[in-house]
């Protein structure tokens, strides 16, 4: 399946998931189906008696943090003690002991998401989820298939529920593809958030209460938008325009914006020098 400007804006999420306590496999295990019903009668009470009221259905504590995922550049996988208990999964993965650059983002209930890739023109991504202790709940090895390649810059963000975001640069689309994954692991949906020539590099932030505010830049400039948690868009599917570039900027390609949550109706954004505040009715404020 290829994720191209004129598919639908949500689409059935395609990928490979491998839970630690699974055979390795590549797809994961559908979540079992909800049942509707109870499997046996309940008597009727006693006159009198007192019916307990069902548990409360768990909530997932909030991520500690809200911040945008930083790229970080390691010589090895066992120079963070989080991978370094994983070294064998991402030796699979990436063919031997590789650099690579990695991603972490807070999760609900204290877990963590991390997204390890290359450096170089094949980063072959990985998205790994571990809770506090470090155990590895599940993994996803190709969490870009489907979108067409090549796919440029990737970064990732919480769920409210303990699910990741993840967020991609498609130069041959012209867009930028998102796509989600529940707190299991399991296929939420695909998304089109973002229409952008020529994408190089973005970031993306939760931002409760709003949904997902993605900064992409282009060799012309920068745009932004917001997927809400309803999987609707913000903003026109252009989204709105952040900065355009006078010539010293364009010799900055592939820096990252950096985003900052500065008041609960205000995330600041910086990108190649300019701030700028954007609101989530699309105000752009800016600070210099």
């Amino acid at each position: 399946m290829r994720l191209t400007r004129s598919a639908a804006a949500i689409l059935v999420l395609v990928g490979c998931t491998r839970r630690s306590a699974d055979p390795p496999a590549d797809a994961a295990a559908p979540p079992p189906a909800a049942s509707s019903g109870p499997t046996s009668a309940a008597a009727d009470p006693p006159d009198g008696a007192v019916q307990s009221e069902a548990p409360p259905r768990h909530r997932p504590d909030p991520p500690a943090t809200i911040a945008e995922a930083v790229k970080r550049p390691l010589d090895g996988f066992a120079r963070d003690p989080a991978l370094a208990p994983h070294a064998a999964v991402l030796k699979a993965h990436f063919g031997g002991a590789t650099p690579i650059v990695a991603q972490r983002v807070d999760l609900a209930d204290h877990n963590a998401a991390w997204l390890v890739s290359a450096p170089g023109k094949e980063p072959r991504p990985i998205v790994l989820v571990l809770d506090p202790a470090q155990k590895l709940l599940w993994t996803k090895e190709h969490p870009v298939g489907g979108i067409e390649p090549p796919v440029g810059d990737v970064t990732i963000a919480p769920r409210r529920d303990g699910g990741v975001a993840l967020f991609a640069c498609d130069p041959p689309t012209r867009l930028v593809a998102g796509r989600m994954w529940t707190a299991d692991g399991g296929p939420f949906a695909d998304y089109h958030v973002l229409d952008i020539d020529d994408c190089d590099a973005l970031s993306a932030l939760y931002w409760p209460g709003e949904g997902w505010l993605v900064v992409a830049t282009s060799p012309e400039g920068s745009r932004a938008q917001i997927l809400r948690e309803a999987g609707t868009l913000a903003w026109a599917q252009a989204g709105v325009e952040i900065a355009d570039w006078d010539r010293g900027d364009r010799a900055r390609r592939g820096e990252r914006p950096r985003l900052t949550r500065v008041a609960p109706g205000k995330v600041r954004v910086v990108v190649r020098g300019k701030s700028v505040d954007v609101t989530p009715d699309g105000d752009v404020l800016p600070n210099n």
